[in-house]
């Protein structure tokens, strides 16, 4: 996997995206993400206990790649997530607790 893995870090603001303009469950893309399909990843890999030795070390301080990864996951998110919940509050419609799974507006009295 090399250095795609680091890319994986931008799916979680997508399918948060996604998850805000979707119902059913394509709405638990993110959780499902994070607390399913990372965890069973992770018992196909092997993690590398050993630390980079110096000479690597002093390549990916380097790299671009990895600049880039770092720098652009925190300006990535949060724009993201605030359009996201500024979507989401102004076409928020209240509803009762009980009708919040409903996707339709059949269950508001």
């Amino acid at each position: 996997m090399g250095k795609l893995k680091y890319l994986f870090v931008f799916t979680l603001p997508a399918l948060a995206f996604m998850s805000f303009h979707s119902t059913g469950w394509k709405a638990y893309l993110p959780v499902l993400e994070a607390f399913a399909f990372i965890p069973v990843l992770e018992l196909f890999f092997t993690p590398n206990e050993n630390n980079l030795s110096e000479n690597k070390k002093e390549s990916r301080i380097s790299d671009g790649f990895y600049k880039f990864v770092l720098r652009y996951v925190f300006p990535f998110s949060w724009p993201w997530a605030i359009c996201c919940w500024y979507k989401h509050k102004v076409n928020w419609t209240p509803r009762p607790w009980w009708a919040e799974s409903c996707p339709t507006e059949c269950c508001v009295a």
